[in-house]
């Protein structure tokens, strides 16, 4: 005991664990939780206005129905070559097996990781404050977020340089990306499918995460818009940065980078505060993670990453008309 409170990296890490996973309990179970308090106000428009909108629409839900379906299809084929390359023992994915060091001390590396998780643990508790006493908290939750996702940019940058996480364009990047997110994409449909199969089984209901309430309940348009910028770009821009960036990196220097995969992936979906996401997000970690282990290249799980949010966030704002706020 004594040996753990003399190591100041060992007292960081458990307490950002022990921060992590309370939070994720509490978000998940308590009732008052934000999701399951706000996510009650949805409801389905008036089934009278549902054909008018399904036909103002019809081409978005075309389009959006081709974009996922090529995606899936895509995914399916490098599914069964996956396959093919696991029996006959081929690579899957060629690797540029450049080696990224980021030559940081133990101590700095806990600190950065806990003041990361302790500012997060601060806002999760002011955001239950503020959406208990204001009656329209979405702008203060906004305005919040994108403050603790520029508090992570500015702490990660000025502990590590881009240079030590790999930044460059490729073309072979991109098919990269695009190979590992079609495949990807499959095992979180399944997923997904096998979360709502649990919840319809036990006749349980955990709320998505707060912001696909946002996008379906917001009503101003510049808050949508910030809220949207940080979706797509600063969000993922952030948390690549953090997860990938810094925690793979480390994990990787110190355990290999299958445990490094599945120890981030693990954090990242603790991180995100969603019990029914929890096996799709982490699952998307691991193709994100995938990707940066092949590319060697930070810019190309910000790609990955954008595009699957920029994919989700299209699928919501159409969806979001057949919604309405009580």
């Amino acid at each position: 005991m004594n040996v753990v409170f003399k190591n100041p990296t060992r007292i960081y890490i458990i307490l950002s664990v022990l921060l992590l996973v309370g939070v994720f309990i509490f978000h998940s179970f308590s009732p008052f939780s934000v999701n399951k308090r706000t996510f009650e106000r949805i409801e389905k428009i008036d089934e009278n206005s549902y054909l008018d909108v399904a036909v103002s629409y019809s081409f978005l839900f075309a389009g959006l129905s081709i974009y996922w379906a090529v995606f899936l299809l895509y995914g399916l084929v490098n599914f069964f070559i996956l396959l093919y390359c696991f029996f006959y023992r081929k690579p899957f994915l060629s690797s540029n097996r450049l080696q990224l060091r980021l030559n940081l001390h133990n101590d700095e590396v806990a600190l950065v990781i806990f003041s990361i998780v302790y500012v997060y643990s601060v806002f999760y508790l002011l955001s239950l404050i503020i959406v208990s006493s204001i009656k329209d908290s979405g702008s203060v939750s906004i305005i919040m977020t994108l403050i603790f996702q520029v508090f992570i940019i500015i702490t990660i940058l000025k502990s590590i340089s881009l240079s030590s996480l790999g930044i460059r364009f490729s073309k072979q990047d991109l098919l990269t990306i695009f190979k590992v997110y079609s495949l990807t994409l499959v095992f979180i449909t399944l997923a997904s499918m096998l979360m709502i199969k649990i919840q319809k089984r036990f006749n349980i209901f955990f709320p998505p995460q707060e912001a696909v309430y946002m996008v379906l309940s917001l009503k101003d348009r510049f808050l949508l818009t910030i809220l949207i910028f940080q979706i797509v770009f600063i969000g993922p821009v952030a948390e690549e940065l953090f997860f990938r960036g810094f925690i793979y990196n480390l994990l990787k220097e110190k355990f290999g980078y299958g445990v490094a995969i599945i120890i981030t992936s693990f954090v990242f979906s603790l991180f995100h505060n969603n019990i029914w996401g929890f096996l799709p997000i982490f699952i998307l970690s691991v193709g994100i993670s995938y990707t940066y282990e092949k590319t060697a290249n930070i810019i190309s799980p910000i790609i990955f990453h954008s595009l699957h949010n920029t994919s989700s966030l299209l699928s919501l704002l159409v969806f979001r008309s057949f919604f309405t706020i009580n």
